[in-house]
């Protein structure tokens, strides 16, 4: 078992660490008929250890993690790499940040070998840095990638939850951001986790650099978004798309004009247009892998949520005309909407009438904003006159 005592000077440390190697090294060379190597390795490490070169001793020392993860006691491999990480801590920051990386890289080099264990120690290297370094950034992404590739990313995205503070606590830069956010939708969506997946697409998009709408990466990255809003059953709001300026890029990119029209379709106008439009293009949808039955459903109930802003109560006939179906299908597209939970509604089968109670809006502009203030008045005009009823119960008593 590996000892590693943390009152040694870092010398001794590296020293001990370089005699642990060359021990592992030398097991498997006598496996492998190779008695030069693990030699080699001794000479050259404690000649940088007497040298003081640190830095280019732990180098060495990591490019054998073949070794290390040779060692069938897993603390022991922990405790090795713990102390690695003490070591690069005490480096310059901008050397730490670049040996952190190597360090998390090495230990991420084989997904198929107790992956767990591997997990763990890019967990440790991770919690060794302060909170504000910029190397828990780059062993965060090993980890995270790492996890993917594994078939582990269970064990890192109830992590996820409090990873705006870190991104405020690492001070990393847009580019690193998006990298980051890339990764996590490829490893949520291959998770089954569709819709999380997708909120990192639309943060990569709203975090792009004022001036750099336009490049191509962007404009493929606004419209892969875009497409995947309209595919996914689970997204009803739209309208927040159409204010990205990566977004709006599109309308003007003669590869992707046709999909900003389709994303106004979904975020403000009805079924009606929607049928104008498949009409019009009628080969787009598949090109864009988008399913017609199911964007001709998510833009019928959307048209239904639309009616019930606007009134609360709807007749049978105005919700078949507004969706383009029989009216004796009316009741099964309003179940369809509550279950959505697009709108909260009773219907009246003798009436053949829907009354609403809530209903989501499409779009939030400066009309909803004061239709809100407008009901909320309201609300506190009710509530005076309820304080008011209140305030006079102990007069009336007294009476």
């Amino acid at each position: 078992m590996a000892t590693f005592v943390d009152t040694c000077t870092e010398e001794e440390q590296l020293q001990s660490l370089v005699q642990y190697v060359f021990n592992l090294k030398k097991k498997s060379a006598n496996t492998e008929n190779n008695n030069n190597a693990p030699s080699q390795f001794l000479n050259e490490c404690t000649t940088l250890v007497q040298e003081r070169k640190n830095r280019d001793a732990l180098v060495k020392i990591i490019g054998e993690h073949e070794a290390i993860f040779s060692e069938q006691n897993d603390k022991d491999i922990e405790s090795v790499v713990n102390v690695m990480s003490a070591l690069i801590r005490k480096l310059d920051a901008d050397t730490a940040t670049s040996m952190s990386q190597k360090l998390s890289e090495a230990v991420a080099a084989n997904t198929t070998d107790r992956p767990l264990l591997r997990i763990k120690v890019l967990t440790n290297i991770y919690q060794a840095f302060d909170q504000f370094s910029s190397s828990r950034y780059h062993t965060f992404m090993t980890l995270a990638k790492f996890a993917h590739e594994s078939g582990n990313s269970e064990m890192i995205i109830p992590k996820l939850k409090q990873l705006d503070k870190w991104l405020s606590d690492w001070n990393i830069n847009t580019e690193q951001v998006n990298k980051l956010y890339k990764l996590l939708h490829r490893m949520l969506k291959d998770s089954n986790r569709s819709v999380q997946a997708h909120k990192y697409y639309v943060k990569y998009i709203q975090s792009i650099e004022k001036g750099k709408e336009s490049t191509p990466e962007y404009i493929q990255m606004a419209a892969e978004t875009v497409i995947e809003s309209i595919q996914l059953p689970e997204i009803f709001q739209f309208d927040h798309l159409l204010t990205l300026p990566s977004v709006q890029a599109l309308q003007n990119d003669k590869n992707h004009a046709t999909l900003y029209k389709l994303l106004n379709i979904f975020a403000v106008e009805r079924t009606s247009t929607f049928e104008s439009f498949v009409k019009e293009n009628s080969d787009y949808l598949k090109s864009v892998n988008i399913d017609h039955e199911a964007a001709l459903r998510k833009i019928r109930l959307l048209s239904l949520a639309s009616l019930g802003t606007k009134s609360r109560e709807i007749s049978y006939s105005d919700i078949a005309s507004n969706l383009s179906i029989p009216e004796d299908e009316v009741e099964d597209w309003v179940i369809y909407a509550v279950s959505a939970r697009l709108l909260e509604a009773k219907m009246n089968q003798l009436k053949k009438t829907v009354t609403v109670g809530y209903c989501m809006q499409r779009e939030f502009g400066q009309a909803q904003w004061e239709s809100l203030a407008t009901q909320l008045k309201r609300w506190q005009s009710s509530i005076r006159q309820l304080n008011t009823v209140v305030d006079q119960i102990p007069q009336i008593k007294a009476q």
